[in-house]
């Protein structure tokens, strides 16, 4: 249709100087991906989206179970080849033990993580998803 579909532009109105971006444009003219020409590095878009999770630590699922149980499932499409995950916990009972383990389609990624009395939040990652680019993983 002839209309803008991508174009690399210096924005010295929005940094104050001639940095370039680069910006991929749908049919309506809207940017639909672009890096970050603020910050210099990074995108602008499309936004990522951020999760929530319950803060008070008696509100999350437990397990007295001696072996690995899941308490959380999720299933995502394949868009990039690495994923982390972050995850908070803790154990309410003085002196007790636990693990935390995440597994991706049923194999274990990492080493489990102890848990202790007290709340703490551990990183697992970033590992490789496995399948093909919109794989459901």
């Amino acid at each position: 249709d002839g209309g803008l579909a991508a174009a690399v532009q210096a924005h010295p109105t929005v940094t104050g100087v001639d940095r370039q971006s680069l910006s991929i444009y749908d049919r309506a003219g809207n940017v639909i991906f672009a890096d970050d020409a603020v910050a210099g590095a990074g995108l602008a878009r499309p936004y990522i989206p951020i999760r929530f999770g319950r803060a008070f630590y008696l509100d999350w699922p437990g397990t007295s179970s001696v072996s690995f149980t899941d308490l959380y499932l999720t299933a995502v499409e394949k868009q990039a080849p690495m994923a982390y995950v972050v995850v908070a916990h803790t154990n309410d009972t003085s002196g007790a033990t636990g693990q935390v383990q995440v597994t991706v389609n049923g194999t274990a990624v990492g080493t489990p993580t102890s848990t202790t009395f007290g709340v703490a939040t551990t990183t697992i990652g970033p590992f490789e998803l496995p399948g093909a680019h919109m794989d459901t993983v």
